[in-house]
């Protein structure tokens, strides 16, 4: 949870203290989040700090106190998407047919999809709406294409892309984003999508002479 006058940062490292990585997605009273990343068995180590700026003094609160909260479980590929996928090269599977799961951890933040079905035919997308961010899909068919963006919702609304086709051995790179990337949530709010998972969910239709 935030401290009212400080801009913190949620930081996870390793046993031998290697920086796996660092949540800093809220301004000034936000609180931060670390999801779906991947650990095996050992110690880890949270980090919760203010962020350091160069020139500033750094701020002094001994009165409100911040609050952590950690969760496991088993990862489980075919139901959440699996940190870090943030560029099409890192594109975590996902089998056409099958909603997976995902968080969007702050503005900073872009997750993406590897979608390579059998044979040719016709790709329907469907992201419902999360509440508080303004959704933006990406579509590639190799990772240094040029991004089709989909943006025709608001904010908390979903995106949808119809009868997207694909032909013998294509692939679909799928990317979501925050339409305001790399901004920070406003000051006293944690940022919109750390605490509200979003679904991706596809139905394939095969063409006729692939069935």
């Amino acid at each position: 949870t935030g401290v009212p006058n400080m801009d913190i940062t949620l930081e996870l490292f390793d046993a031998s203290g290697g920086r796996i990585f660092g949540s800093d997605a809220s301004a000034r009273g936000g609180g931060e989040i670390i999801s779906q990343r991947a650990v095996t068995t050992g110690t880890y180590f949270l980090l919760v700090r203010e962020v350091w700026e160069d020139g500033k003094i750094p701020s002094e609160n001994i009165t409100d106190a911040y609050t952590i909260e950690t969760d496991w479980r088993p990862f489980n590929a075919e139901q959440w998407e699996l940190e870090p996928n943030n560029t099409p090269l890192k594109a975590t599977p996902l089998e056409p047919g099958a909603p997976l799961q995902g968080y969007l951890a702050g503005g900073k933040d872009r997750d993406c999809f590897k979608i390579a079905p059998a044979g040719a035919g016709s790709l329907a997308i469907d992201v419902p709406g999360v509440p508080g961010v303004n959704l933006v899909l990406e579509l590639r068919h190799k990772a240094k294409d040029k991004a089709v963006v989909v943006d025709e919702g608001l904010i908390s609304e979903g995106e949808t892309v119809k009868d997207h086709k694909l032909g013998h051995g294509d692939v679909l790179l799928l990317c979501l984003r925050h339409m305001l990337q790399g901004k920070k949530a406003p000051t006293g709010k944690t940022a919109a999508g750390l605490k509200h998972p979003y679904t991706v969910k596809t139905v394939w239709t095969p063409d006729k002479e692939s069935k």
